[in-house]
């Protein structure tokens, strides 16, 4: 059976609120900075796709201290030299782990940032995704609270977009400023270590009328032309993630998409210029 997104019956159209992230030519978006060249979700990623001029999408939690860290997954085990909860570890014991040793010596030393910390940094050098982390259960309104904060302090209301599986984050994102640009993402959780309802949750809230995305980011493997299509009919832009290999990336340029989210954005550029 092919892969396909939910009915968008009775959805209003989208606005045309992203248009400005996006020109003539598909848009490459750094996944976790560049995560196939340097380690995901550090400084030394991030300079990897700000040197390119490509946006950076990053992913973002909260820590126990109350600050956004950016960081993906919920556990420390696997990016950092720590062990444990994200949630459960305080800004000071974050900031004291290596978290790029692990994908080479070169990188030891990177450490854990804020996302105050990336906003100051890159906020004015490249367009910045902010996927955040809101599982089903978490308190979306104090998330959005804090990430609208810190977009407001630094002044990128026009400068990021935020993205997440969470529409009802999106909703109290778009009450408290709605400025900022709104992606709903969408995947096959295949992959997933979600309990299944959970992503039957997530699955079905896909479209809720509260979310009023302003783009779609869904995995690649559902991005037909057809879904593509649809999805454009109703006014969204869409990007697609994670794509790396040449042959997906042919597919997902054909069906017609806005934008490609890479590990290597530098290769993804070269293959579209010598295309």
């Amino acid at each position: 059976m092919p892969l396909t997104l939910p009915s968008l019956r009775g959805r209003a159209p989208a606005s045309n609120h992203a248009a400005p992230f996006f020109g003539d030519a598909p848009l490459i978006i750094g996944h976790r900075g560049a995560a196939g060249v340097a380690p995901e979700n550090t400084g030394a990623a991030f300079e990897v796709a700000a040197a390119l001029g490509v946006p950076i999408e990053l992913d973002v939690a909260l820590c126990a201290s109350g600050e956004l860290v950016v960081i993906h997954d919920d556990t420390l085990d696997r990016t950092t030299d720590g062990a444990g909860l994200v949630s459960e570890a305080t800004l000071p014991a974050l900031k004291a782990l290596d978290a790029g040793a692990h994908f080479g010596p070169e990188f030891a030393g990177e450490r854990i940032l804020t996302l105050d910390e990336v906003f100051e940094r890159f906020g004015g050098r490249v367009p910045i995704d902010v996927e955040m982390k809101a599982p089903v259960g978490a308190d979306v309104e104090a998330l959005a609270a804090r990430l609208v904060a810190a977009v407001a302090r630094h002044d990128l209301a026009r400068r990021i977009f935020v993205t997440t599986f969470n529409p009802y984050l999106l909703e109290q994102v778009r009450l408290r400023d709605p400025r900022i640009v709104r992606g709903q993402l969408y995947g096959t959780f295949e992959d997933s270590d979600l309990p299944a309802y959970q992503r039957f949750a997530l699955r079905h809230r896909l479209l809720s009328r509260r979310a009023r995305p302003d783009l779609m980011a869904i995995e690649h493997t559902l991005a037909s032309p057809r879904a593509v299509r649809r999805l454009h009919r109703r006014g969204y832009r869409v990007l697609v993630w994670t794509v790396n290999d040449p042959a997906d990336l042919w597919r997902v340029l054909d069906a017609g998409v806005d934008g490609i989210i890479t590990d290597d954005p530098a290769e993804m550029r070269a293959r579209l210029a010598g295309r």
